[in-house]
C-alpha cells in the first residue's frame, strides 16, 4: 500500500522516492504499479478547485476527494474533478490532542480522507492479495453511493460493501463476536482463565555495609 498526502511542501517528491526506492523504477504508476500489485492513494488537495495535482490525476492512483461534516456532497476545500475517482469522509476523530487534555483531535482535510480510503483498500486486499490498484479502485466505485446532490462527488465510500465484494460476499466470522446484528450482540465469553494472583513475601535485600 503507498499513500500520498498533502502533509508538507515535498510529499510529492516523497511519494515518488519512496516508490521509487520500492520498485527500482521511474515515476511510471500505471505500468509499474499495476505489475507489483501495489495500491496507490493520493489525496485530491485542499484548494477548492477543479485542478488535479500529480500523482493523484495519473492513471493507476486512486484519487480521493473529502466529503462535507455528515454530508455526501463535497467539503469546501476539496479539489474536485474527473480525476477523483472515490470520496471518503474528513474531519475524523483520530489523534489525541493537547485542547482538552488528553481529548481527542480532528485530522482533516483530503490527507484524513486518504488513509480512510487507504484503510479499506488494506482490508480488501487482505482478503484478496491479488487485486491491483484499478482493480481495487472499480471495486471501490461499484459498491459505492453514487446519489450525491453534489455533481462533484461521482462516488462516495460504502466500506463494508467495498470489503465484501473484495472477499467474495462472505466474511470470515469474527471469534470474539459471531452476532451479526446488534440486536443479536453480546459480550464475547472469555476463553482463557483469569490468572490466580501470585503472592511475593518479603525478603533481606543485603547486609548493612560498614
Amino acid at each position: 500500500m503507498l499513500e500520498q498526502v498533502f502533509g508538507s511542501a515535498n510529499a510529492q517528491t516523497r511519494f515518488a522516492d519512496a516508490r521509487q526506492a520500492g520498485l527500482g523504477g521511474s515515476f511510471k504508476i500505471s505500468n509499474d504499479g499495476g505489475a507489483k500489485l501495489l495500491v496507490l492513494v493520493a489525496a485530491a488537495g485542499n484548494n477548492g478547485q477543479n485542478y488535479g495535482f500529480a500523482p493523484c490525476m495519473l492513471d493507476g492512483v486512486i484519487c480521493v476527494g473529502a466529503l462535507a461534516n455528515d454530508s455526501n456532497t463535497a467539503i469546501s476545500n476539496s479539489n474536485y474533478g474527473s480525476f477523483v475517482d472515490i470520496w471518503a469522509p474528513t474531519d475524523i476523530h483520530a489523534v489525541y490532542g493537547d485542547n482538552p487534555p488528553l481529548g481527542l483531535a480532528f485530522f482533516g482535510g483530503t490527507s484524513a480522507s486518504t488513509p480512510f480510503i487507504a484503510g479499506v483498500a488494506a482490508l480488501m486486499r487482505a482478503y484478496n492479495p491479488s487485486l491491483t490498484s484499478d482493480q481495487v479502485k472499480t471495486i471501490l466505485q461499484q459498491t459505492g453511493y453514487n446519489n450525491s446532490p453534489d455533481p462533484k462527488v461521482n462516488y462516495y465510500v460504502n466500506a463494508f460493501a467495498a470489503v465484501l465484494n473484495a472477499a467474495g460476499n462472505y466474511l470470515n466470522p469474527d471469534p470474539l463476536e459471531p452476532n451479526n446484528t446488534p440486536a443479536q450482540a453480546s459480550l464475547p465469553s472469555p476463553t482463557i482463565a483469569p490468572l490466580a494472583p501470585i503472592s511475593v513475601a518479603a525478603s533481606p535485600c543485603c547486609p548493612a555495609q560498614p
